[in-house]
């Protein structure tokens, strides 16, 4: 009998052991079990949009190497107070939770191995995907009604929780800050640190009205580059200082404007 596989190396969301250390949800994960003691924790956050239109969420696993079995535990606001879990209720051995929450705030997801024979081996990877089911709102006044999917980029209203990308740098996108939508929020990704730029074009209805900023990911509760809040012209460009490399976020919002019809471009630039 030949000797067990080496593990796989630590993936880029260690160290995620506790829910203290979880990773911030902003898109698809993949993650590793390097070792049989190996758990992964992610902080996910519930906007309060979602609680008041009853929007259900869909967390699981999948892409799972070959003779993984994965298990789901989802915890409450507090990161201690277990709420539900799930073994098999995805595709082979996946884990998925399917949950309706009813209210806002940072929930926690921790994914461990069935058992030790899931871990610590060269196969021993998985993906981790959370899915707002949001489709179309429908709203309390008919007159307010409204297709919730603005754009191509939709659903991309929270940045910790499905900021759209990758953006690719130098490549221009064009967008919509719909009613009742007046919030995009996008990542990238910058391979070392430096000087980049956020160029904004806005339609004539946005100008005067519309916000941005730009997070790294590790924390995105704190700006590091700022409109000083609403942009003035239609054509704009903020300058953030990217301090490390890794995954930065730009957040565009309005307050109390939309537009339905006329499309804002966004261009990033990486040092």
């Amino acid at each position: 009998m030949g000797a067990w596989p080496s593990p796989p190396a630590y993936d880029a969301y260690e160290s995620d052991d506790e829910a203290a250390l979880a990773s911030p949800y902003q898109g698809t994960q993949s993650h590793s079990f390097h070792s049989s003691e190996d758990v992964d924790w992610v902080r996910l956050t519930v906007p309060s949009f979602d609680v008041a239109r009853g929007v259900s969420y869909r967390i699981e696993t999948r892409n799972l190497g070959w003779g993984m079995d994965t298990v789901l535990e989802l915890y409450d606001t507090d990161g201690a107070t277990h709420l539900v879990q799930n073994d098999d209720g995805g595709a082979e051995f996946a884990s998925q939770i399917r949950w309706t929450p009813t209210f806002e705030g940072t929930y926690y997801v921790k994914v461990r191995p069935y058992s030790s024979q899931s871990t610590a081996y060269c196969d021993a990877y998985y993906d981790l995907l959370v899915v707002a089911n949001r489709g179309v709102v429908l709203p309390t006044l008919m007159s307010d009604y409204h297709p919730f999917w603005c754009d191509a980029y939709e659903p991309n209203d929270h940045r910790e929780v499905n900021a759209w990308g990758p953006l690719q740098p130098g490549v221009t996108y064009s967008a919509k800050l719909c009613r009742g939508d007046a919030e995009d929020n996008y990542w990238f990704d910058v391979s070392r640190a430096g000087r980049g730029y956020v160029n904004l074009t806005l339609p004539a209805s946005l100008v005067g009205k519309t916000a941005v900023a730009v997070y790294a990911a590790t924390n995105p509760n704190a700006d590091i580059a700022f409109s000083d809040g609403p942009v003035e012209s239609a054509q704009y460009r903020l300058e953030y200082d990217a301090s490390h490399a890794g995954r930065y976020l730009v957040r565009i919002y309005a307050e109390n404007a939309w537009d339905d019809a006329s499309a804002y471009t966004l261009r990033v630039s990486v040092p």
